[in-house]
């Protein structure tokens, strides 16, 4: 003789799972270029500032401005890139 709470727990039936609706597309937004248009403009202007110091009296480096170039070469370049492939 089997004591009930040794009884094995019923087996559940396995229910049909509906299928999961297609999730709808969701629209794209529109490409905002402002913060990379920001970056762009200010590493442009930072570059022109310095150009400008070099010909003033104040000391100034040939490397920093080579820095300053290559910052706002990447950054006309992360832009370009953006504005190509269509989003920020």
């Amino acid at each position: 003789m089997r004591f009930p709470w040794r009884r094995r727990p019923p087996v559940p039936v396995a229910t049909p799972v509906p299928a999961a609706a297609k999730p709808r597309p969701v629209p794209a937004a529109p490409a905002d270029f402002g913060d990379l248009e920001a970056q762009a403009r200010y590493h442009r202007d930072r570059l022109g500032l310095y150009r400008a110091r070099m010909h003033g009296p104040h000391a100034t480096s040939v490397g920093r401005l080579e820095e300053l170039e290559r910052a706002s070469a990447q950054a006309d370049e992360r832009l370009k890139t953006a504005r190509r492939l269509g989003h920020p």
